[in-house]
């Protein structure tokens, strides 16, 4: 759906599928007047009754975070109905499916309390001083909850997508602080979170290369497309005395990359014409990656850049950058 839709479309129907769980009861609905409280019966304890409610509940905050995780939109918010269908599915769960919905859901909780610190020191420059500590802590919620998943779950696409995401949105609020001056232990320890995050990124783009196109989930997609712009950020983060931006560029070529995934995706459209006689989606998300890879190219300009105002730059002056929005 991301790929024929573009992100304006899946902020949209996001936002719809969180309308929908409240409107059929799956969730509290958020009072109009918080200083009295909601109005009518106390929806809190309501419970989730069926499996396929809670399954519903599930899978909507999960597409939900990582929509907001990656695009920015608004989330639904973690509540006791969505930990009350964790507890249903795992003690009824019928198929891997089940358990799969639990495993994104509580992955997703990690990044959403990663995408509020990010929030909060957004709007409150004061508060950037405490996203450090933060990091630490929320890496450990994600390795316990990594640390329950199976090895066969461990290799499902949708739970990989996930614990990428939650990786680099956790290690990526480093940017969110100005760099030390690096008289401290303490201070590098940013240099070993934006090692990690770049870690991160590489890998999403490795595993992305090695799997199959056809078969990705929408989740894989938003996590690619949110990796790039997170390389984005290290390869043009230069006012930092600590870190080394042109290594970060001779370790992954964003548009040697974009290249790569543009022929993996005319590779898969000729063999679906083969069968068809007719293109596919594929090719036009190989036209458009083609057209636009060069805008991500780090020219000698663009060194003059600090990556947190790149960022700003990229979101704000031209949409074209983000490729996936053409398809």
């Amino acid at each position: 759906m991301y790929v024929t839709h573009g992100k304006q479309f899946l902020g949209s129907m996001s936002g719809l599928a969180r309308s929908l769980v409240t409107d059929l009861r799956l969730v509290q609905k958020p009072s109009k007047c918080p200083s009295i409280g909601p109005q009518g019966p106390q929806l809190d304890n309501i419970g989730i009754q069926t499996q396929e409610a809670s399954r519903a509940l599930l899978a909507v905050f999960g597409l939900s975070a990582i929509i907001s995780t990656t695009l920015k939109y608004d989330c639904l918010p973690w509540s006791s109905q969505i930990e009350e269908a964790c507890d249903k599915l795992t003690r009824n769960a019928e198929d891997e499916g089940d358990r799969i919905l639990v495993a994104t859901a509580r992955i997703a909780r990690i990044c959403v309390n990663a995408a509020e610190v990010a929030r909060r020191a957004l709007e409150d420059p004061n508060y950037t001083n405490h996203v450090i500590p933060t990091i630490g802590p929320l890496k450990t919620c994600l390795d316990s909850a990594r640390s329950t998943l199976t090895a066969e779950q461990l290799g499902h696409n949708t739970i990989i997508a996930f614990l990428y995401s939650a990786e680099i949105t956790i290690y990526e609020l480093t940017l969110l602080q100005h760099p030390p001056t690096y008289q401290n232990p303490s201070d590098y320890r940013r240099i070993e979170y934006l090692t990690s995050c770049l870690q991160s990124c590489k890998s999403v783009i490795e595993n992305y290369l090695l799997s199959d196109i056809a078969h990705i989930t929408g989740s894989a997609m938003l996590i690619v497309s949110y990796s790039v712009k997170v390389l984005y950020k290290l390869s043009t983060l230069n006012h930092d005395p600590g870190w080394d931006s042109r290594a970060v560029r001779e370790t992954v070529d964003i548009v040697s990359f974009l290249e790569q995934l543009a022929a993996v995706a005319e590779r898969e459209n000729a063999r679906f014409k083969e069968q068809t006689g007719e293109d596919c989606v594929l090719a036009a998300a190989a036209e458009a990656i083609r057209r636009t890879a060069p805008i991500w190219r780090v020219e000698d300009q663009d060194m003059a850049l600090d990556g947190t105002a790149a960022a700003a730059e990229w979101n704000g002056a031209d949409s074209s950058m983000d490729f996936f929005d053409s398809f």
